[in-house]
């Protein structure tokens, strides 16, 4: 079992939405819209300075799951290089 989280912009909320849709999980899934903070691809804090912002999934799931859910986030980061999505994954 692993808890996978992924941050995204939101303009790409759809592309992660398709991808747990699509693999043979149980579906359960945390969603946080409007998430602020600053990471490798600039801020994100919802103003008129910084108007974009986040979405965070919080999932838990078996490794394979894990793995196949992976393998699509990679597919949209390839697709849009410069909008930023990045995940992170704890054994537990």
């Amino acid at each position: 079992m692993k808890r996978l989280e992924i941050m995204v912009n939101s303009s790409l909320e759809v592309d992660v939405m398709e991808i747990l849709e699509h693999i043979e999980s149980k579906g359960y899934f945390t969603k946080l819209n409007n998430v602020h903070g600053t990471g490798s691809s600039g801020p994100r804090r919802g103003d008129h300075i910084w108007p974009e912002e986040n979405t965070l999934f919080i999932i838990y799931e078996e490794d394979d799951i894990c793995e196949s859910i992976i393998l699509g986030l990679n597919s949209i980061k390839e697709r849009y290089p410069d909008v930023g999505l990045k995940y992170f994954i704890l054994n537990i």
